[in-house]
């Protein structure tokens, strides 16, 4: 993730929206503080590096992080842990896997990115095609079931007629 690329003023800031996109989500307040050792007195055990969002913020923050792959790193790591403590199929899990490929697809469309970006208009909810959350033609929009971005159903290629019954995964995600 980003190789050698130096985490300036510009790359924090664009780091520091994925965090807070990712962080903002629901269901990630348990990957927003450390695994409680007396509650799970096995975990420390199993985790050789704990790690959670509030720690990555505070890094960021303490202007720790020198590049962007050390940044991601401990982000990935974070879900990571959860993954290897829990059993794959646990809720948990399933939410680890969302947020991770949440986080890897912010990364690759706001901070990877070479177009700028101005971080006070990010919009995880905007349609990853049209950039918009609007209501286009009174279009449905949908939100991908593994990575949670947002597509508008008439954007997609081919469109989509009705809303699917099952899950749906976007075109990075199948």
């Amino acid at each position: 993730w980003g190789g050698r690329r130096e985490l300036g003023v510009e790359a924090t800031d664009r780091c520091r929206a994925v965090l807070e996109a990712v962080m903002a989500k629901e269901d990630a307040r348990a990957f927003c503080v450390r695994v409680d050792p007396e509650a799970y007195p096995e975990y420390t055990r199993v985790v050789k590096e704990p790690m959670d969002l509030s720690v990555v913020s505070a890094k960021l923050k303490g202007k720790e992080y020198l590049k962007v792959s050390t940044f991601a790193r401990d982000t990935r790591l974070v879900f990571k842990n959860c993954l290897t403590f829990n059993h794959d199929r646990s809720p948990i899990c399933k939410v680890a896997h969302r947020l991770l490929a949440m986080f890897d697809r912010l990364m690759k469309t706001w901070v990877l990115t070479s177009d700028s970006v101005n971080t006070e208009s990010l919009d995880d909810g905007a349609c990853m095609v049209c950039s918009t959350d609007e209501e286009k033609d009174h279009a449905s929009m949908l939100l991908c079931d593994g990575c949670d971005a947002a597509y508008h159903m008439g954007c997609l290629s081919p469109r989509l007629a009705t809303v699917p019954l099952s899950d749906w995964f976007c075109p990075m995600c199948s």
